[in-house]
């Protein structure tokens, strides 16, 4: 409902009061010490919290009391919990959409090619880790119905996985020739969206495992590190290493506007994309450049870039838009975490500070209530 903010970062996970900005509750952290928080999701109903840290450790969080749930699952192999082997080495991202659509299943994944499916009420696994072609999982997301799971690796494989059995569903899909970056189904669940280091955005049938046309790129892309569909489907966002958010229509893979440029000195262009859930505004995040908004049909930007003070490099590299559209949250380097006006681009609240430093917020999202 949009009411808090969860955030991760070198100092564990906080909850904000997303009116007021204040924080809620103490620091959720380990009392035996506590690894830098990689990313944080809420589960659908805003009951718990996912996080995952720098040295792969999964854990589970009731977002009431800020006290963990079950044991954390480590970055070892062979971790033995109720008698099931555990291979949970490094996980890369816990995404906002990493819970199923009913609040049950978490699937991190891991730089052995592994994927295990997790029970988000207990914390415990779901059946054996299941292996698929060797390479990192960079990055996982659930289909619309919660029943498959998609994975993006380090060796250019997408892989479709059952929920039920935690078994890959047929060979993976092959045909990038980069790291899978980003993966993303539509809201259909008929089809999965690939950003690849090959600076290529890639459509392919979440039945067949089949390409949907040619891959999407055009002379100058760069290296893709974030895609998203609009809530119809009907287009894809894409943001990479060339500094520049683009539009393309997701049947015909044509551009449908011109490149929308950021202004970054850094190298490491835009790192993330986002629809508003009306789709009429897409939402952008670079470090260097801060926070952009942009007409999702023409491509135009609306306002100026949503940056800090004069003189501070602003190195953002999360956002995540309110339920209803109005907010956006934003985290980076600095101790920064940051309320802003969807509308106007003007800050609600000055930073959400902590006393830690230095904190990298790597991940931000909101509460499904708001």
């Amino acid at each position: 409902d949009g009411t808090r903010i969860v955030s991760g970062g070198d100092d564990g996970i906080r909850l904000w009061d997303a009116v007021t900005g204040q924080p809620i509750g103490q620091p959720m952290t380990e009392s035996t010490g506590f690894a830098s928080v990689n990313s944080v999701a809420f589960s659908p109903n805003g009951s718990r919290i996912a996080s995952d840290s720098i040295y792969g450790t999964i854990r589970l969080w009731d977002a009431a009391t800020g006290q963990p749930i079950g044991q954390p699952v480590m970055n070892q192999t062979d971790i033995v919990e109720d008698g099931v082997a555990v291979v949970a080495e490094w996980v890369e991202r816990v995404d906002s959409d990493a819970f199923s659509p009913d609040g049950t299943r978490v699937p991190p994944g891991s730089n052995r090619g592994t994927l295990q499916i997790w029970d988000a009420t207990t914390g415990h696994p779901i059946g054996q880790p299941t292996t698929g072609k060797a390479g990192a999982l960079h990055t996982v997301a659930f289909s619309p119905s919660g029943t498959r799971v998609a994975s993006g690796s380090d060796d250019g494989t997408v892989q479709l996985w059952d929920v039920a059995s935690g078994q890959p569903i047929g060979q993976p899909i092959t045909g990038n020739t980069g790291p899978v970056n980003a993966v993303a189904f539509s809201p259909d669940g008929t089809r999965i969206l690939a950003g690849s280091g090959d600076h290529s955005v890639r459509l392919w049938d979440a039945t067949t495992g089949g390409v949907f046309g040619q891959p999407i790129t055009v002379e100058g892309m760069g290296s893709a590190h974030a895609a998203a569909f609009s809530p119809d489907g009907t287009r894809i966002a894409s943001g990479g290493d060339d500094h520049a958010v683009r539009l393309w229509d997701a049947a015909s893979g044509l551009p449908v506007s011109q490149p929308m440029s950021v202004e970054t000195y850094l190298a490491d262009g835009v790192e993330a994309v986002a629809f508003s859930s009306d789709g009429k505004r897409i939402a952008s995040a670079s470090p260097g450049d801060g926070i952009r908004l942009w007409d999702a049909v023409t491509g135009v930007p609306i306002g100026e870039p949503m940056t800090v003070d004069t003189g501070v490099v602003d190195t953002v590299n999360s956002l995540a838009f309110s339920p209803d559209g109005s907010r956006i949250a934003s985290g980076g380097l600095g101790r920064r975490y940051r309320l802003w006006d969807a509308a106007t681009g003007e800050r609600i609240l000055q930073r959400l500070t902590v006393q830690t430093d230095p904190v990298l917020v790597n991940s931000v999202a909101f509460s499904p209530d708001g």
